[in-house]
């Protein structure tokens, strides 16, 4: 029996599509042993795999070899070295060191790194410094992946992948690196990837990233998501035309070559509209830490090493730097909690208890103010001033913000107070529409105005249900006791309910006798009501029909 080949030992560091792209494809080829490390979602991968859609091969769902949280999870396995470890992972190196990320799984003069830098440039060259004796190579991916789950992926047209060596290095000759770039090209074909091998490989990383880079710091530095919007504000054209042209020279100093009217046809792809943001703009607005040192730092330092200037590249690079970090230190929105007043104390409820009732025939002698019996004035602001708003104007009663200064409509936005009574409570009052700096006496004066507007409506409803119950005016004119019915032209109460020119006031018959509240015996009155009437003959009816 024939010997079984050695099956390639492939570690896949990074959560995202190109790292899952590039394990299923490799676990398809039956030659490889991929060895995926998963961080967020480790459960559902760790269980059912991976599922891709693809339009060239079709509904798939695979399952690694073996799933893991970290790269030292990895590397206590024991079952022998990976030749392969690849860092897929998003390059911030103000942030985290990525030669430490995969220092456990590397293993000097043999494992081969090959780091994804299809979105960023100038990675190499600290893996090459940390690790001398292992070849570094780089990819670009020209697949076009959507993550639509947490491990679910979906992958469209091409499959174009181009690998090679950034740098030369001196300790590792240029044929093995050659080598082991082809080695992984034959193995990715195999699994139906179109994988070539770059004798340049910038020559890829730059035509993937001058777009992006001139496009996207300039996006967040102007808060303008569209890169068509983004064009048309004020010189902002040309400046992403000589950012490119900064870029351009310096790939060209590295033996890139692009064609005639490669920046027309880039700017023209990048003003193309999209179903989202691009990642910068996004980590910008989600406060994470942005790009900055791949997308404006590297090529500053790339620029230095072949002697160009590049003042526009160094300008942004100074600009977003400075962003990012007062981006990362903005506190946090806090929740929307019930709002203090300027005294830092929550503001007084009204009363839910039901307000003293008034004498029934009101003051002495049915009058109202000298106004007589008709419906009485408002006991609000005098003639003139405009009165509170509507019952339903404002939460919990609480009236319309003063017009002298003492705040503004729009919804407090500070935050709250640190105290377990106000998330206690907060379901059941909504303290908003509060005018910030508000005074105490302002609220309270808002208040007791509202009281009183209550108090006299009720007075004013009781009033007009008893003159109904007193029946219609005896035949014949007579003089009408009582003032005019008191309007809005008068001074008088302006209640949104009611209609002032189809008001009915009965008022034309005398008044009854006055009612000691003191002495009024309610029990005599209900008892009188319920006795029974004495039963009436016909012959008593039509003599007396009332």
């Amino acid at each position: 029996m024939a010997p079984t080949a050695p099956r390639l030992r492939i570690l896949s560091v990074g959560g995202n599509a190109v790292s899952a792209f590039l394990s299923w494809r490799l676990q398809a080829t039956n030659a490889c042993d991929v060895t995926l490390v998963w961080k967020s979602g480790f459960d559902a991968v760790s269980q059912y795999g991976i599922s891709f859609k693809s339009s060239a091969f079709g509904n798939e769902r695979f399952k690694p070899r073996h799933v893991v949280r970290t790269p030292e999870d990895a590397a206590a396995t024991k079952e022998g070295a990976f030749d392969y470890v690849l860092l897929c992972v998003k390059a911030l190196p103000d942030i985290y060191d990525l030669a430490a990320v995969i220092e456990s799984v590397v293993t000097p003069q043999h494992t081969c790194i090959l780091v994804n830098t299809t979105h960023t440039l100038g990675v190499e060259a600290h893996l090459e410094q940390r690790f001398p004796t292992n070849v570094v190579l780089s990819l670009v991916s020209g697949a076009e992946l959507t993550q639509l789950g947490v491990s679910e992926f979906e992958h469209k047209a091409s499959t174009e992948v181009w690998v090679g060596a950034a740098n030369k290095n001196a300790a590792i000759p240029a044929s093995i690196q050659q080598d082991m770039a082809e080695a992984l090209a034959m193995t990715l074909s195999t699994g139906q990837v179109d994988c070539k091998v770059s004798r340049n490989i910038r020559q890829q990383q730059y035509e993937r990233m001058i777009g992006p880079i001139a496009f996207h710091p300039l996006s967040v530095l102007m808060e303008t998501p569209s890169h068509a919007a983004l064009l048309e504000k004020t010189a902002v054209a040309p400046m992403i035309k000589d950012v490119m042209d900064e870029l351009l020279r310096i790939a060209e100093a590295q033996e890139c070559v692009f064609p005639k009217g490669f920046k027309e046809k880039t700017i023209e792809e990048m003003v193309r509209p999209s179903e989202s943001n691009s990642i910068m703009y996004q980590d910008f607005m989600a406060r994470r830490p942005m790009e900055v040192e791949t997308y404006l730092g590297s090529p500053i330092k790339l620029a230095q090493a072949v002697g160009l200037k590049v003042p526009r590249i160094e300008t942004l690079y100074a600009l977003l730097h400075s962003v990012n970090i007062a981006n990362q230190q903005k506190p946090k929105e806090a929740p929307v909690t019930p709002a203090v007043n300027g005294n830092g104390q929550f503001p007084t409820r009204l009363s839910s208890a039901p307000a003293p009732r008034p004498p029934m025939n009101g003051p002495p002698n049915g009058m109202m103010n000298g106004r007589g019996r008709g419906r009485a004035p408002s006991m609000g602001p005098p003639p003139g001033m405009r009165r509170g708003g509507p019952m339903n104007g404002a939460p919990n009663g609480y009236g319309r913000p003063m017009p002298n200064g003492y705040g503004s409509r729009q919804q407090s936005r500070r935050g709250s107070i640190d105290n377990d009574l106000a998330d206690e409570f907060s379901h059941v009052v909504l303290y908003d529409d509060i005018p910030e700096g508000g005074s105490q006496m302002g609220d309270d004066l808002a208040l007791r105005e509202r009281e009183l507007m209550l108090r006299q409506r009720e007075i004013n409803m009781r009033e007009q249900e008893m003159r109904m119950r007193r029946g219609p005016p005896p035949p014949g004119p007579g003089p009408r006791r009582g003032g005019a019915t008191p309007s809005i032209r008068n001074g008088g109460f302006d209640d949104d309910d009611d209609d002032d020119d189809e008001y009915f006031d009965p008022t034309s018959r005398p008044a009854p006798p006055l009612i000691d509240p003191d002495n009024f015996d309610m029990m005599s009155v209900t008892s009188r009501r319920t006795r029974k009437a004495p039963s009436i003959s016909q012959g008593q009816m039509r003599n007396n029909p009332e």
